[in-house]
This record gives C-alpha cells, structure tokens and sequence, in this order.
C-alpha cells in the first residue's frame, strides 16, 4: 500500500497501519536556507517546465539507473535473529515487522553497492518499519527514535519482553490505554499538576481516563441511531422480517417463501387461478405458488456513527479542588469511549462571557485531546452560550445520509453566572436546556461537583435538558460490572 494522511483527519486503526511497509513524517522545513531553495525550484519549474526537467535529467537519469540496478543484499541468520529481538523488544506484534525490517535493510545496502546487510543498515531503516507499528492504543505517540532503536539493538543478544500489556485487542478496543501527559506537578496552588498563568487563569493537569459505562444517541424522530447502539433500516444485516406496510424495500425470500408454504393446498389452488388472471408469478405444475399476501419484508439492522460534541466548562468554578484535573479525565474516558466506537468528536468549551468551538467536528481524538491538554480555566460561567454552541455545531454539521447523530456531552458543575444582556444567568440557562431538550437531541450531563456539601445544580440542569445525569463516580462505576457480565454471557 502507498499513501499519504493528514493525521488531524483521524489516526488510521492498527490493523490498517501494520499494512504499510514503511512509514515517514513530512513536516515543513524550518531552516530558511532550504525552503528558499525550494521555492526556488518550484518557481523555475513554473516559469518553464520544459528546461527545468532539461536541468535535472541527468541527476533524475542516475537515480533511475542506481534503483533499477540495485538488487538486495543478503541477510543472515543472526542478522535476522538480531532483528526480530529487536521487534520483540519495542513491541512490534506483527511479523510484518520483521519482514519489512530486513527486506529495507537488505533494499539499503543494495543499494549502496553492498553484497551483506549489517546492523548498521537494521539501524537506519528500524524507525520507518516500527515507528507506526508501536501505536495500538489511542492517545499513545506514534513514532520511534534512534536512541531507542539503539538501546533495543544494544539488548538483542539476549531476549527482551515487550513493554506493552498485550491483553485484549489488537486495536485497543477493550483497554483504557496510557495515561496521558500532563502538566508539571508542583503549582503554586498545590493542586498536583496545576499551572498558573497570568491573569488567574489555570491550566489543569488530566486525569488518567477510564472505561465509562454506555451512552447512547437516542430520541431520534427518525428512529435513527448511533453506533452505541443500533438503526433499523433498509440495510445491515437481517435480524427479522415484517409483513410490509406499503411498497416493499428488500424483501425477506426466507419468510415469503414460508408464508407460502404454510397455505393450504385449496388457498394455493386459489391463489395459482388468482395469479393467472392478474399474470403474477406463478409455479408450474405443483410447484410453489407466490402470492402478493406471501411477500414479506426483511428487518435490517446497522450500526452507523455518532457526533460527539463535548461541552466543556472552563470557568473559574472548576478550578477548585482539583475539579478541573477530574473533569478532563472524563473528558480523556469519553474520548477513549467515541475513539473505540469511531465516533466523530466535536469540544465547545465556555467561560469568562462566551463560548469557544475548540475543534470542529473531526474523527481524531488525538487532536482534542491536544485541545484539552491546554485548556485553561478561569472567569465566569456563561452556561447558557455554551449549550447554544453546542447546538448550533450538532445540528449544523449533520451528514446528508442520516448514518450520524448528535449526543451532547455536557461537562459541568452546573453552575451559571454569567448571560446576555439583561437576563438572569440561571433563567438563560435552564431556557437553553430546554432547547435542547424541544430538538430532541440525545445529551449527557457530567457532574464534576465533588465534596459534602453539593447545590445539585448539574441535576437540575440535566432534568431540563431531559438528559442523562451521571456523577464522575457514574460515569465510570458500571464499567467492572460490564466487563465481568460480558464475559460471563
């Protein structure tokens, strides 16, 4: 396979990615001598294309001889040894790893003119074989550098176990994953992590993300729903059939062919006449007679994708008691949650007098976990604005076949202090709650409020959105008890 990606488009699975041989980064050129020179070239190529391939012939010429020429040079056995350990040792799982390894090393030194690939040649072509190879959970950096790859080889005489907890799926799909970076510990508030920056704003460090119980996009009006649960259409597979009310979208041969068995034979007479008046399909002799009443429909059920839109409270009330640290490892669980569901994920975060779309609707949870890592907190709560935002941005961004629906996630300790002009911060935002509620969009509330006294405002809140309301202790607490009845049925 030959390719190229933009990873804020979404980080390709796994399964996908052990397919490429080798894999490289292209970033943009920070030394100012070479990218003049490039644009050089490009703008010689475009003021006369003909002579600028007349300059570079004989070097284009040359390269072509030195590849066509070329043929690999031997691996040896230990040379192979050498490089499956080091497979083994970075957690390479596939043996298209090895395989990739010693063919490029052997491609490498053939073509330097060499008969024997060395250790040297393994060295230098190990991080285009393995960097994307490593990556099998979300949030994990994808990428491998030389002085690992040079550690690993330093150990390949003797057998070193893979660093990874392999337990689960290849792609990650019933594991938390790593926990992720997070800010230096130590802040002037002693808030393990929190950083201060000028104007009291704060930057939380995240917490380690979680398994969270199921969520689901539901209350469609047309019936149609999210990957976390399923749609019942004219495709998918077939799980029933109906009698059909109405003209007929894919029908159920199976069933048609049973409800006509079962007629008696007078009913099939009948209904052979019947059919050679109206010139229906018929049997020949006593074979078997189809009639309309027959038909039946086939029930299908698919499961298509959702549009997470995470609602995020940035105000200066989360900064307290590390709520804000909580709040971001719900937010990191959630992400885990719609990157194993391959959900797409939108973040609208709010705070001071407005809210902010943070990252427009992507299918890259690395991406908005980026945004969040660096997400300060700090000022007022406009609530309201935040929820307006976020259903501007779930409605707005529909897909035109209906597979993706919106579910709002609303992170919050339901707190609302801040409005428009002239209107009660509370009133704003029970009214747009209700909104939300009136568009039947499925929603979540996430209640970061945490100690022994609690105003319960998040509760209210969820009650006039008609959503689902889960503390950070709910969110992830029916997670165990999933795990042990998933694997007892």
């Amino acid at each position: 396979l030959i390719g190229s990606m933009n990873p804020e488009e979404g980080e390709l699975r796994p399964q996908f990615l052990d397919r490429f041989g080798l894999s490289v980064d292209v970033a943009a050129d920070t030394d100012a001598d070479r990218r003049a020179t490039a644009v050089g070239r490009r703008l010689a190529f475009d003021a006369d294309p003909a002579a600028f391939g007349l300059e570079w012939a004989d070097e284009q010429g040359r390269l072509r001889a030195q590849v066509t020429t070329a043929r690999p040079a031997v691996v040896t056995p230990d040379l192979t040894v050498t490089v499956s350990r080091l497979c083994t040792s970075v957690g390479a799982e596939s043996l298209r790893a090895d395989l990739v390894t010693c063919r490029a090393a052997a491609a490498l030194a053939g073509i330097e003119g060499r008969s024997d690939a060395t250790i040297d040649d393994v060295r230098r072509v190990a991080p285009l074989a393995l960097g994307h190879r490593r990556r099998r959970q979300p949030f994990e950096q994808p990428g491998i550098d030389a002085d690992e790859v040079d550690r690993a080889l330093d150990g390949a005489d003797r057998d070193v176990p893979p660093p990874h907890d392999d337990s689960g799926g290849q792609d990650g799909s019933d594991r938390a994953g790593p926990e992720p970076p997070t800010a230096d510990d130590g802040g002037p508030d002693g808030g393990g992590g929190t950083q201060s920056k000028p104007g009291g704003e704060r930057v939380a460090a995240t917490a380690a993300p979680t398994r969270v119980v199921r969520l689901e996009a539901t209350g469609s009006p047309s019936g149609t729903e999210g990957r976390r649960s399923t749609a019942v259409g004219t495709r998918g597979r077939l799980v029933g059939d109906r009698e059909p009310d109405g003209p007929v979208g894919s029908v159920a041969v199976a069933a048609t062919i049973r409800a006509a068995a079962t007629r008696g034979a007078a009913t099939r007479a009948a209904a052979t006449r019947a059919a050679a008046t109206r010139g229906a399909v018929s049997g020949a002799g006593r074979g078997l007679v189809i009639d309309a009443h027959d038909l039946r429909e086939a029930v299908r059920e698919r499961r298509v994708g959702n549009l997470v839109v995470l609602v995020v409270d940035a105000s200066g009330s989360m900064g307290a008691a590390r709520r804000m640290e909580a709040a971001k490892g719900a937010v990191m669980s959630l992400l885990l949650d719609a990157y194993q569901r391959r959900d797409r994920v939108a973040m609208v975060t709010f705070r001071g007098e407005e809210a902010e779309v943070a990252l427009r609707p992507t299918g890259s949870v690395e991406v908005a976990r980026a945004r969040l890592a660096d997400l300060p907190t700090g000022g007022r709560t406009p609530l309201a604005a935040g929820l307006v935002a976020a259903m501007e941005l779930a409605t707005s961004t529909g897909r035109h076949d209906d597979a993706e629906r919106p579910l709002l996630v609303v992170v919050t300790d339901g707190r609302a202090t801040a409005g428009p002009p002239s209107v009660d911060p509370v009133r704003a935002a029970t009214e747009a709650a209700a909104s939300v509620r009136r568009r039947g969009i499925a929603a979540v509330v996430v209640d970061v409020e945490e100690g022994p006294t609690r105003l319960g405002l998040a509760a209210e809140l969820a009650r006039a959105m008609g959503a689902r309301h889960l503390t950070l202790d709910e969110l992830s607490a029916g997670a165990l008890t999933l795990a042990v009845r998933a694997a007892c049925d």
